[in-house]
C-alpha cells in the first residue's frame, strides 16, 4: 500500500512539473524567444535589487506567514508557541513545492489534529481559513487595481462590469466571513446527510462560527497586508530588468498571477504564471523580459522561500512519524 501510494504521488508530482515546463516551452516557442536575448537580459539585470528582493521576500514570507497562522490556529485553540509555529511552516515549505494542489496543507491538518489534539474537522478549519485568508488578500487588490486603471479590464469587457463585479465579490466575502446564519443552515444539512459528515463541517466551519466581527476583520486586513507582498516583489522585479509599469497596473494584471498559485495541475503557478504576464503586460516590456519576470517571481515568492526549509523538513517528518496516526494512515 505504501509503495502504490508513494507511486502515485510521484506521478502526480511528475504530472503536475511536466504541465508547467510544457506550458514554458509552448510559450517560448509560439513568442519566439531566443535564448540569446534572454540571457541578454538576464545579464543586464541589477543583480543587487534582486538579491535585496529575494532576501526581504523570503523573510516576509517565513516570519509573517508564520504570525498569520499562528494568530489563527491560536484563535481556535489557544496554546502553540510562535516558535513551533515557525518550526512547523519551515518544515512544512520543501514539501508544499513538491505537492499541486496545495496539498501541503493537509500536512499541517495532520499535524495539528495529531500532535496539538484539536479535532479533525477543527485543524481543517484553521488550515482552510489561514487558506482562504490568501484568496481573500489576492482578490482583494485584484479588484482594487481593476477599478484603479484607466481603461477597462480585460479590454474587451465593458467598463461597467467593474463595479458588479467587484460588488459580488464583496457581497461573498460578507456572506461568506460574517453570515454565521448560513454556516449553521449548513451544518444541519449535512447532519442530516450523515451525523458524522455534520460534525466535520462543524469543525471545519468553526472560524466563521466563533470568531466574531472584530477578529475576523482584523484576519482580513492581515490578509490585505500579507498578500500585498508578491504585488511588490512583481513591481520590483520589473525594475531589476529596467522597465518600468504602473503600480496600479500590478495590482490588476499582477493579482491574477497571485491566483493562478491555486490553479490545480501547476507547480506553484509555474507557467501559468508566465503565460498571464506575457499576455496582460504585452506591449509594456519584451518577451523574454516578461518571461524572466514570471520566472523569478515563481522562485522569489514561493520557491526559495519554501526551501529555506529544508533543514527543519526532517523535524518536521519526524514529528508526523511520532504519532500513531502516521502509521495508520501510511
Amino acid at each position: 500500500m505504501k509503495t502504490r501510494s508513494y507511486q502515485a504521488h510521484l506521478i502526480t508530482i511528475l504530472g503536475s512539473l511536466s504541465l508547467s515546463l510544457g506550458v514554458l516551452a509552448t510559450l517560448w516557442h509560439q513568442n519566439q524567444i531566443r535564448i540569446e536575448d534572454f540571457l541578454t537580459q538576464w545579464h543586464q539585470t541589477d543583480k543587487g535589487l534582486l538579491i535585496l528582493v529575494i532576501v526581504l521576500s523570503a523573510a516576509f514570507h517565513v516570519f509573517v506567514g508564520s504570525h498569520k497562522l499562528w494568530c489563527v490556529i491560536n484563535a481556535l485553540s489557544p496554546g502553540m508557541t510562535y516558535a513551533e509555529t515557525l518550526r512547523i511552516r519551515l518544515g512544512v515549505g520543501p514539501l508544499r513545492v513538491l505537492v499541486p494542489l496545495d496539498a501541503g496543507e493537509f500536512l499541517n491538518v495532520f499535524y495539528l489534529w495529531r500532535q496539538k489534539n484539536m479535532s479533525l474537522g477543527r485543524a481543517t478549519g484553521a488550515a482552510t481559513f489561514d487558506r482562504g485568508l490568501n484568496l481573500l488578500g489576492a482578490f482583494f487588490w485584484l479588484f482594487v487595481g481593476w477599478i484603479l486603471l484607466p481603461q477597462s479590464w480585460p479590454s474587451h469587457w465593458p467598463s461597467g462590469y467593474r463595479w458588479p463585479l467587484t460588488g459580488l465579490g464583496v457581497l461573498i466575502y460578507l456572506i461568506g466571513f460574517f453570515c454565521t446564519s448560513l454556516h449553521t443552515l449548513s451544518i444541519r444539512l449535512a447532519s442530516k446527510i450523515h451525523v458524522r459528515i455534520g460534525g466535520f463541517l462543524d469543525g471545519v466551519l468553526s472560524p466563521f462560527q466563533e470568531l466574531d466581527w472584530r477578529r475576523k476583520l482584523f484576519f482580513s486586513c492581515y490578509a490585505l497586508f500579507f498578500q500585498i507582498r508578491p504585488l511588490i516583489v512583481c513591481w520590483l522585479l520589473f525594475k531589476v530588468y529596467g522597465v518600468y509599469v504602473t503600480f496600479v497596473s500590478v495590482l490588476a494584471y499582477g493579482s491574477l498571477t497571485i491566483v493562478a498559485t491555486h490553479v490545480p495541475g501547476f507547480v506553484q503557478g509555474l507557467g501559468l504564471r508566465e503565460a498571464i504576464l506575457l499576455y496582460l503586460f504585452e506591449g509594456q516590456a519584451s518577451d523574454e523580459t516578461l518571461l524572466g519576470v514570471g520566472i523569478l517571481m515563481t522562485l522569489s515568492v514561493h520557491v526559495i522561500p519554501m526551501l529555506l526549509g529544508l533543514p527543519w523538513m526532517m523535524w518536521f517528518l519526524k514529528r508526523l512519524r511520532s504519532t500513531a496516526g502516521w502509521h495508520k494512515t501510511g
